[in-house]
């Protein structure tokens, strides 16, 4: 068949387009769309509305912003930018490709959805963020855990550095010691669990083996299905994570040292704001 003739044969026969959504379709996602502005509505009422105010004055917030010096409110104004953009470079630490920008957006949107609602909703917003923006499924997963992961150890470890930072001081009697050990033992444990499947593919895979073990049994006690072996997954995800890491462990610690420090800041700022001198919360404390 000659060119032309292909070129006839499109003409005449030219490709079936995809169906538009019919007015079902459109009405099911309009109902969709309703409900969830609804539950979330809802959800937002029962905790600013109900919960909250039994716990916050909101007549006193509003009259510690009047109080407050307009200087320090701009000072805590623009710490707090800061804040969401070394956020954002923790982010950009995994994920390089993202951009800064695209990570601080990324990290208040998350924050914006898990701050209303429960849930890893959050994880699922990232990810499609994520998704839009060219990275692929296996990067947006790995680059969401393994800053997730980050993220909570270093939180976790802060209350131990905060309590030997204050036996040191004086501030808290000689026992401060056991308790900063005590409270980053969890974080050191799982470093080095996560160090150890890193670097021993047989361990590797008897930890997906007990992870599987334990998942089977919850499930048939809750009536559900059993999922399939958990070890290739964590095999797959130690290939890939090991490669992240390598490639990407100093910038991921040095911006999640940066974010957790500029939190720090803007606490102490807030506190200055409303009217907390340095005599009755030292900035060691």
């Amino acid at each position: 068949m000659s060119d032309g003739d292909l070129i006839t044969a499109a003409a005449a026969f030219p490709p079936e387009q995809p169906e538009g959504p019919s007015k079902e379709d459109r009405a099911h996602a309009r109902r969709n769309s309703i409900l969830r502005v609804v539950l979330v509505g809802a959800y937002l009422f029962v905790v600013f509305g109900i919960l909250l105010p039994r716990i916050v004055d909101y007549g006193a917030v509003l009259d510690a912003f009047r109080a407050a010096p307009p200087e320090w409110l701009v000072v805590v104004f623009l710490v707090g930018i800061a804040a969401w953009f070394t956020e954002g470079m923790a982010l950009n630490a995994v994920l390089p490709e993202l951009g800064v920008i695209r990570g601080t957006v990324t990290f208040l949107s998350m924050a914006a959805v898990g701050s209303t609602v429960p849930g890893p909703i959050k994880m699922a917003f990232g990810f499609r963020l994520f998704r839009g923006w060219g990275i692929s499924i296996d990067r947006a997963a790995l680059g969401l855990t393994i800053n997730g992961l980050a993220t909570q150890a270093s939180k976790l470890i802060l209350p131990a550095l905060a309590v030997l930072l204050l036996t040191v001081s004086g501030t808290i009697p000689t026992w401060g010691f056991l308790l900063a050990v005590a409270i980053a033992l969890p974080v050191a444990l799982g470093v080095m669990v996560g160090i150890w499947i890193m670097r021993s593919e047989a361990f590797a895979r008897r930890v997906g083996a007990f992870a599987t073990r334990a998942t089977d049994a919850v499930a048939r006690r809750i009536k559900r299905p059993e999922p399939e072996d958990l070890t290739d997954r964590l095999m797959g995800f130690r290939e890939a994570a090991r490669a992240m890491l390598l490639d990407r462990l100093v910038p991921t610690g040095l911006s999640q040292l940066l974010a957790r420090t500029m939190g720090y800041v803007l606490l102490l700022v807030s506190l200055r704001a409303v009217g907390v001198p340095a005599e009755v919360l030292p900035p060691a404390v």
